[in-house]
């Protein structure tokens, strides 16, 4: 009996094993949506867009990370305003030095100026500013929709020719590095001389550049003495 009693205690803590319902719909899971993310420092975007100063002076620059949500709740925005501590500007605007922020719907966009002490900063510095860094200045834990990153640059150049060789310059350099392709030359663009240096180029013209492998490209424009470079990454996008 106490073998019959002990089998008997032992079945009772058996899980029943489960009846599955053949015709029962089974869940799945949407997979996880793609993304291509990619990220760029200042001081790289600098380099890129900016290699040799000496004969110019910064007119206008900013640096701008612009990400745009599939929907920025107005609780999400202020809190991510308090919590990284902006303030209002005298123009409506929010600025936390170097950093301003605006927002316009599900929209926002975090600028700095770059000027010449900012220049000497970012190549001075041990690190260096990323895209990634300006990012933790925007609301966080939502979903987003895109993003990118935006270095602009307005120079003057003196001598006049000077804005000639700087413009030519940064284009030559990317070009022959293999990682940028250069698309369609305006009229004007001279031949490059076989004993080195580069050809001449108009006093007006707007050429584009391509990196091999990422989403990034660079717009050099010449207008007779300035020059204006638009560097931008695509940071955040669907695949």
């Amino acid at each position: 009996m106490a073998a019959v009693a002990l089998g008997l205690s032992a079945c009772a803590r058996c899980a029943s094993p489960a009846v599955v319902d053949a015709g029962a719909p089974v869940p799945v899971k949407a997979p996880p949506k793609q993304r291509a993310r990619h990220s760029v420092d200042l001081r790289t975007a600098l380099l890129v867009s900016y290699p040799e100063y000496r004969g110019s002076v910064i007119l206008e620059g900013r640096a701008a990370l612009t990400r745009r949500y599939v929907s920025l709740p107005d609780e999400a925005w202020a809190k991510a305003v308090k919590g990284n501590g902006f303030t209002p500007e005298a123009d409506g605007g929010l600025v936390r030095a170097p950093f301003h922020v605006e927002r316009e719907g599900d929209v926002v966009v975090l600028w700095m100026a770059v000027d010449g002490p900012v220049l000497e900063k970012v190549f001075s510095a041990p690190t260096a500013l990323s895209s990634m860094d300006m990012g933790l200045y925007l609301p966080r834990g939502l979903e987003v929709a895109d993003e990118r990153f935006e270095l602009s640059l307005r120079y003057g150049a003196v001598p006049h020719a000077r804005a000639a060789f700087l413009s030519r310059q940064v284009v030559e350099l990317l070009a022959r590095s293999g990682q940028w392709k250069l698309g369609a030359v305006p009229e004007g663009w001279g031949a490059d001389p076989g004993d080195g240096g580069y050809g001449e180029v108009p006093e007006r013209f707007t050429v584009t550049l391509e990196e091999q492998g990422r989403p990034a490209t660079l717009t050099v424009t010449r207008e007779a003495s300035e020059v204006r470079v638009v560097y931008t990454l695509v940071t955040d996008a669907p695949r």
